[in-house]
């Protein structure tokens, strides 16, 4: 899914693409991916479905830290952060009618997927925790 859709058919798959196509009322693969993967999935399989559902987890999951060292940090305060940037950043591209926005999503795409995977691997090996990323950062545990 990651490389059909996002990266041959330039769909963002990421919450920037879930936003922008709620914005267009385009009921689309994004829009799809987080009904199944993101809201309903987890409502009626609990955050397990993360680690069988998420790109950016299956990757987290390949580090060396399955039982994390440290008690859990109070930084669940910056997924909210992040949840809003992404809304804002959907809102303003629609508010100040940016022309070509398909290659524009595209290309947070690309970058919102390489911030992720940096970041996760590098807090993974600050806090020595592999789902130190999904406590402390992803968007997505806002919808659950």
């Amino acid at each position: 899914m990651l490389v059909y859709l996002g990266l041959i058919c330039n769909e963002n798959m990421q919450i920037e693409g879930f936003w922008y196509y709620l914005f267009t009322g385009v009921f689309e693969a994004a829009t799809i991916h987080y009904a199944v993967a993101k809201i309903f999935g987890p409502l009626i399989f609990g955050r397990g479905w993360c680690g069988y559902a998420c790109w950016t987890a299956m990757v987290l999951d390949f580090m060396p830290y399955k039982v994390p060292k440290y008690p859990r940090k109070k930084l669940g305060w910056i997924r909210y952060i992040t949840f809003v940037v992404s809304f804002l950043f959907v809102a303003a591209l629609f508010m100040a009618h940016i022309g070509n926005m398909e290659r524009i999503m595209f290309w947070a795409f690309l970058v919102g997927n390489l911030s992720y995977y940096a970041t996760g691997i590098g807090l993974a090996f600050l806090f020595k925790d592999n789902r130190a990323f999904c406590k402390y950062i992803c968007p997505i545990t806002v919808f659950l």
